[in-house]
């Protein structure tokens, strides 16, 4: 019997053993304590105890993640922390599934991190599931320019005139995310550095915008790095360019995330954009039946499903047979049904956002079928490449 309890402290900013213990097992600063337990909730934070004492915390945004066109309820995990004395004792595990429970319980269809190691999540039932790929262009390679837009400078105190924006591009894209307001503040907030932002077109139907900040000295080369950037028209693709290339003067390369494929480097003169890190997140399908229902897809297919899901050992009301129907851009699920696509539940994640076909996932062996039902589950999950602009 485990000798771990999970809870929800009633004053996680007060609770200065909870806050030491992410100290010392995430190297968070002291300072940062009560800034974070804002950003996320303080309703959000998660303690792992073993008796009266708290060895361990997460925290989890209550937002949600687009996918086919629809914003699907997400738990981003953020601060997973036990300290070292309890680590390899199933203590991080434990933590996990009793969060799992509880995003269950609470009507939540899936859940997303970024993983600082994957093999414990992966036994949690995650998956990499979508890309955060960091490029550097220089900027004399930009070479084309174009100025039929205007440039609205913006203050940031309050970004609510971004959203729109934002919510377009996800609806368009796959895997980014529905900000809530600390994912905001996060995202506009560098320490000891200014960020500034700018909307592209008329401000009262902005086409894009840029989020961005500049470097503090002149240590070579002098980069300037993207918070976020976004074009939804192609006027708006080539001012944003041509703004970043009017910068060459003082800065010698550009930084940001992006997709794997970024249809983004279509505008520039040269797309010899070096990648500077490859990440990538985890998804785990916290309620299966939900996860298909509150998804997007295509709406011009109509098609049926048979799926078989297995392996999920902490969420058994996932195990066993569904149909799922899609007809104009929704998913119907309902129990039962012949299993012809048979599927572990981590592998599902990667089909579900559209990083992997099930025909891909097949060669893995967590996922068979006929090459009939493969190549239906293929058309039924096909779309853009999942990604997000931003970790948490």
């Amino acid at each position: 019997m485990s000798t771990f309890s999970y809870c929800r402290p009633d004053d996680p900013v007060g609770d200065h053993r909870l806050r030491d213990t992410l100290v010392q097992s995430l190297l968070f600063e002291v300072d940062y304590w009560e800034t974070y337990v804002r950003r996320v909730g303080a309703a959000n934070i998660r303690a792992l105890l073993q008796g009266e004492r708290r060895i361990g915390s997460l925290a989890v945004y209550r937002t949600g993640q687009w996918f086919g066109g629809n914003c699907v309820s997400m738990g981003g995990v953020a601060a997973v922390g036990v300290v070292p004395e309890f680590r390899g004792r199933g203590a991080a595990a434990f933590l996990m599934a009793e969060l799992l429970r509880e995003l269950f319980e609470d009507g939540t269809a899936l859940s997303t991190l970024f993983a600082s190691t994957q093999s414990l999540y992966r036994k949690c039932g995650y998956e990499c599931a979508g890309s955060r790929i960091l490029r550097e262009l220089p900027l004399t390679e930009i070479g084309r320019t174009e100025r039929s837009l205007c440039l609205t400078p913006i203050t940031l105190d309050d970004p609510d005139c971004l959203t729109p924006l934002a919510d377009e591009r996800a609806r368009r894209t796959a895997g980014n995310l529905a900000r809530t307001p600390g994912l905001w503040e996060r995202l506009v907030t560098v320490p000891k550095t200014d960020v500034h932002g700018y909307l592209l077109g008329p401000t009262e139907s902005p086409q894009g915008y840029i989020l961005y900040h500049q470097p503090s000295d002149w240590v070579h080369p002098t980069i300037l790095t993207i918070r976020d950037m976004l074009a939804l028209t192609p006027a708006a693709l080539r001012m944003l360019w041509t703004f970043i290339h009017d910068h060459r003067s003082i800065i010698d390369v550009v930084r940001w995330y992006g997709p794997f494929v970024d249809p983004r480097l279509l505008a520039p003169s040269e797309s010899r954009a070096r990648v500077v890190d490859d990440s990538s997140w985890m998804t785990r399908i916290v309620n299966v039946r939900q996860a298909l229902c509150e998804r997007g897809y295509s709406p011009g297919e109509s098609h049926e499903l048979h799926l078989e899901i297995v392996g999920d050992a902490v969420l058994a009301e996932n195990n066993g047979r569904f149909v799922l129907h899609v007809d104009q851009g929704r998913g119907d699920v309902r129990a039962g049904g012949r299993g012809d696509l048979c599927v572990d539940i981590g592998t599902l994640a990667p089909l579900y956002t559209g990083m992997h076909s099930a025909t891909s996932l097949s060669v893995h062996g967590s996922l068979s079928g006929d090459p009939l039902t493969l190549q239906t589950a293929d058309r039924i999950f096909a779309g853009p490449e999942p990604w997000m602009p931003e970790g948490f």
